[in-house]
């Protein structure tokens, strides 16, 4: 028997409004962080030592259901997170001094000129970033320079050439030139439209100066729409009262993770073999995170900026990226560590 959409979806909302709301509202309302705690219901999460921060039980990313049924739980849970973890925007950093020798090196790969406001607002977060002493590298790969005139002065700019004139984007190529080139000990590898909460790379510092070599802080990933994320990315700020598209949890590898320096090039940094949209992050984080020091009890919100799908994301299970990603999988982690270590990391940049 059929049932129609409309009967199904109505089906839905009934069990979120007599199975979520009133669970999302306590969580939300609560003064202790509880929001954090907010999973769907066949989901499980592990509770961080500290008291804060909670890491998922399971391996895939994956939405919560009860926003899409009710935006207003979206809208509340995105309210509270930023009131715990606000995220501000400046166009310079302050107070890190001039001399100062970064801790933190965040990495972002970038191409053209579409994601550039993308770009700049993420920078503009990243700048009012409270507590260690950073730097910002952002790597161009492309065929030719686009965008180093529209960065920001204490930004570094790094263009690494494409091999083949139009060759696809190779994201894992510009993290390794930004890895090569930064200066601090623990490398935030970064998407270039993700704003993060101003006390972010404090915490990152936090858990590894106590001992974490990979780190992933990112609770919940606020996906907004075309039209709030151009406000935003216009205004350099985030209004009260946004609907998110989509909250995304357990986005491990992807978007921003911390990592040890040495110890990302001790596992063999990111295998540039990977061509086109996606799976290198899945490979890094089972390389980066197969001996121990992993550090995953998440509590931060992030915003994701709306831009226009990959054109190599459709159809991304039968990708070159995807095959690749099936193919090392069956070689074992200390082989591929190996392998890498041995041809990565090429004289450029």
């Amino acid at each position: 028997m059929n049932i129609p959409a409309r009967i199904r979806r109505l089906r839905q909302w009934l069990g979120v409004f007599c199975f979520d709301w009133s669970r999302y509202r306590e969580y939300i309302l609560d003064d202790g962080h509880k929001w954090i705690q907010i999973c769907n219901r066949n989901e499980r999460l592990e509770a961080g030592p500290d008291g804060l921060g909670a890491m998922c039980l399971w391996q895939w990313s994956t939405p919560l259901h009860a926003p899409s049924m009710m935006p207003s739980l979206g809208r509340q849970l995105m309210q509270r997170a930023l009131l715990d973890y606000p995220i501000t925007m400046r166009p310079r950093p302050t107070d890190r001094g001039a001399d100062a020798v970064p801790e933190v090196s965040f990495i972002i790969g970038h191409r053209g000129t579409e994601r550039l406001p993308n770009l700049l607002a993420t920078l503009d977060s990243i700048a009012a970033q409270e507590g260690p002493a950073f730097e910002c590298l952002v790597v161009e790969q492309a065929d030719v320079p686009e965008i180093p005139d529209h960065l920001p002065s204490w930004v570094q700019y790094h263009f690494c050439q494409s091999q083949t004139k139009g060759a696809l984007y190779n994201r894992s190529l510009a993290f390794n030139v930004g890895a090569r080139n930064a200066k601090g000990k623990l490398l935030v590898v970064h998407d270039n439209d993700m704003p993060v909460p101003t006390c972010y790379a404090k915490e990152m510092v936090a858990r590894w100066n106590a001992g974490a070599k990979v780190i992933n802080l990112k609770r919940f990933i606020f996906y907004l729409n075309e039209r709030d994320s151009k406000a935003i990315m216009e205004s350099r700020r985030i209004c009260r009262g946004l609907i998110p598209d989509m909250v995304l949890q357990n986005l491990t590898g992807g978007g921003s993770l911390g990592v040890d320096s040495d110890w990302y090039f001790a596992v063999g940094g990111h295998d540039e073999g990977f061509v086109g949209w996606g799976g290198e992050d899945v490979e890094f984080w089972d390389r980066a995170t197969s001996e121990g020091g992993l550090y995953g009890y998440a509590m931060m919100p992030i915003v994701h900026l709306w831009h226009r799908p990959q054109p190599d994301k459709t159809g991304q299970k039968d990708s070159n990226a995807m095959r690749r990603l099936e193919a090392v999988s069956q070689l074992p982690v200390a082989q591929r560590i190996e392998n890498l270590r041995a041809n990565q990391f090429p004289d450029i940049g």
